[in-house]
């Protein structure tokens, strides 16, 4: 069994700074993909995807939890909401416990969409990670650290998901 010595405050700190200094080249890099290349033909903004994955992974979620989870005003999310439904990439449906809440779900031209850009970003941070000619144990370091990010922070945000939801 492997042990591993205790971190000082200091550690955590620089790999704090680390993951600081790293996510917003890296979210600049997606970004600027999801930009360029509408999928499907079809202009869609990058916070439009990122309210699609959100429905995606919650579905019949609430246009709160958009407003919330995007960081914007209710009717900002209303209207970013309304241009997908117009567009035929989400369904607005009535929460039948609290009618007056809308469920929100992704429509198949909506998963295409969605689907579709991710397969598009994948491909191109792999196009960046194979010219970078990085060996199998850089790649496999990469894919450890990211996977540890998201565990803990998955972890995290469910937890504060169930407390929100306990909350209402």
């Amino acid at each position: 069994m492997l042990t591993h010595e205790p971190l000082t405050g200091k550690d955590t700190r620089l790999v704090a700074q680390t993951i600081l200094d790293a996510a917003p080249v890296v979210m600049h890099f997606i970004r600027s993909r999801v930009k360029r290349r509408p999928p499907g033909g079809a202009m869609t903004s990058v916070s439009q995807i990122r309210v699609l994955a959100f429905i995606k992974k919650h579905p019949g979620c609430t246009l709160s939890a958009i407003s919330e989870f995007l960081g914007i005003a209710r009717p900002t999310a209303s209207t970013m909401v309304g241009r997908l439904v117009r567009d035929g990439l989400i369904t607005r449906g009535t929460d039948r416990a609290n009618r007056r809440n809308l469920l929100l779900n992704l429509t198949p031209l909506g998963e295409a969409r969605i689907d579709e850009s991710r397969q598009a970003t994948v491909s191109d941070l792999a196009s960046v990670l194979a010219d970078r000619d990085l060996s199998s144990d850089q790649l496999e370091q990469i894919e450890g650290a990211m996977g540890l990010l998201r565990e803990i922070f998955s972890t995290i945000y469910q937890e504060n998901d169930h407390q929100e939801k306990a909350n209402q």
